[in-house]
């Protein structure tokens, strides 16, 4: 069994994404990895393909699936050629700032700690680390970590001041966690279009998807090319550290997956009410609502869900 795989399962959709994906490719491409295992999506697939296979030879398992059912479905396809004892879920729109010899680093002291989870990206000017030395985490050279249990889930979020998510895209995780996230059916109402990864995320109410052994870096190791994610100052374009060819908002409207457009939001219901004969207040009362009874339902359900998957196989038996 191997160390590392790379997997994607992205959707390239316009000149400048693509252009992004490569930019950061190039920027950890050279790291200790066995195997990249890459579905693509979008008017952009076959350019793509191409690269990926220009660059990666025989280390490259390339797909192009998108069926009707999903995003989960199609990677579910995929799980067969992910084998490694851990697994990077790559964002096209991450680029490594901490360099490929960081990163070889952190991935062999996740796996000699026998890590569960770790945050890649999301630094947050330092936000995320402050937030986690107030937890009294154990140190390692290149990262800090913790057994990363409901109490201390509580903590952090008052610590971090905001909405914490317990798993991100953004993560190598432990093979058997990976592969039990992409089986489960979490959440069972979904809050999500099923063509997207989002749901792969586990939001901070997910609590049944802990204890973790949980890790982050002590210094930053990706950064997000263009969303500040409610962090002034953080993305590599509000940083000067990236050029700013085309607007966030404009490649969301190409991708028409505007995330302020997704379910449930504001200018949807907005648009609703102008046609609707109830007040405006009522119908906010009741669309909060369903969001309300959604995740109660979810909270519900999730009890039965990790033990469908076979989930929290010790990683230390892994070979």
């Amino acid at each position: 069994m191997g160390l590392l795989t790379v997997f994607a399962n992205f959707r390239i959709d316009s000149e400048e994404r693509f252009l992004r994906m490569k930019d950061s490719f190039y920027s950890f491409s050279d790291a200790d990895i066995e195997k990249w295992v890459i579905n693509v999506r979008g008017s952009f697939k076959d350019q793509v393909v191409l690269f990926l296979q220009d660059k990666l030879g025989n280390k490259l398992r390339i797909y192009t699936l998108e069926s009707k059912q999903g995003w989960f479905f199609d990677t579910r396809q995929m799980l067969p050629e992910i084998n490694s004892k851990y697994v990077f879920f790559w964002v096209e729109d991450h680029v490594c700032v901490g360099g490929v010899k960081y990163f070889d680093a952190i991935v062999q002291g996740i796996c000699n700690l026998k890590v569960e989870y770790f945050l890649y990206s999301w630094f947050m000017n330092g936000k995320v680390l402050e937030a986690f030395q107030k937890l009294k985490p154990f140190n390692d050279e290149n990262l800090i970590y913790l057994n990363y249990d409901k109490s201390i889930h509580k903590q952090c979020i008052s610590n971090y001041g905001g909405q914490f998510y317990i798993i991100s895209c953004c993560s190598i995780t432990s093979l058997n966690l990976f592969v039990s996230i992409v089986n489960a059916n979490d959440p069972i109402l979904k809050r999500w279009p099923v063509e997207t990864p989002f749901d792969f995320e586990k939001a901070p109410q997910d609590i049944h998807w802990l204890p973790l052994k949980y890790a982050i870096p002590k210094n930053e190791l990706f950064a997000s090319i263009d969303d500040d994610i409610n962090c002034p100052g953080y993305s590599l374009i509000s940083r000067g550290l990236y050029p700013e060819r085309l607007k966030r908002s404009t490649l969301l409207e190409i991708r028409k997956v505007n995330l302020e457009e997704q379910l449930f939001s504001w200018r949807r219901v907005k648009h609703f009410l102008k046609r609707s004969r109830f007040s405006y207040n009522f119908s906010l009362f009741c669309c909060k609502f369903w969001i309300k009874m959604r995740e109660l339902i979810n909270l519900i359900l999730s009890r039965f869900i990790l033990s469908s998957v076979n989930y929290r196989v010790d990683i230390t038996n892994q070979s």
